[in-house]
């Protein structure tokens, strides 16, 4: 892979499940089912990668913003 700086960010469903706010933010990413990705590209999702991939897959996805 070439090397670019990407932001990655991480939420832990499960630490954060009792907060107040869990179900907007699960709602306003449209997240159905985890491990669940996304690309963003001038705040707008341009791809998602949902549920458990291979390690060929998940460079494959990562490819298209490195």
């Amino acid at each position: 892979m070439n090397e670019k700086e990407i932001t990655l960010y991480y939420y832990d469903i499960d630490e954060h499940r009792r907060d107040k706010k869990f179900h907007r933010e699960i709602n306003k990413y449209k997240v159905k089912q985890v491990p669940y990705v996304v690309i963003y590209k001038n705040d707008n999702i341009m791809d998602t990668l949902i549920g458990d991939k291979g390690e060929s897959e998940i460079k494959e996805f990562l490819e298209k913003v490195l």
